[in-house]
């Protein structure tokens, strides 16, 4: 599950996925995060240009 929008952070878009699969009678686990790379221009003084966010998810 990845996201682009600065207004999901890390902890929202797990909460996302939690709520995504709230009924799923499997288990979810988030294995991996993934964040902008270090070569990603952004600017450190805006928290909103670090839109680059995902989760790998093992579903069992």
């Amino acid at each position: 599950m990845t996201t682009t929008t600065p207004t999901y952070s890390m902890k929202r878009l797990k909460q996302a996925v939690s709520d995504a699969t709230q009924n799923y009678t499997g288990h979810v686990t988030a294995s991996t995060e993934f964040h902008a790379p270090a070569d990603f221009l952004q600017n450190d003084a805006d928290r909103h240009s670090e839109a680059l966010r995902g989760l790998l998810l093992i579903v069992e």
